[in-house]
């Protein structure tokens, strides 16, 4: 294990954290507002997948480290 790679985990984590934030943010503006449904559709799933992303980035990256 490497502090290069704890570094990258920590901010990989950070990041999804952020994602999942902004996810719950448009879900709500989805069910309050119909009139950019289409924009907000769009961007939930930009959202979704940059989370996937991120997370098979944290998977290649865990396997580098060692919890205990």
């Amino acid at each position: 294990m490497t502090n290069s790679h704890l570094d990258q985990y920590k901010t990989i984590s950070s990041r999804i954290i952020e994602l999942q934030k902004q996810l719950d943010s448009l879900r709500n503006n989805l069910s309050q507002s119909y009139d950019d449904e289409n924009f907000t559709i769009g961007a939930v799933a930009k959202v979704k997948l940059e989370i996937k992303q991120q997370k098979l980035l944290l998977d290649k990256i865990s396997e580098h480290l060692d919890f205990k």
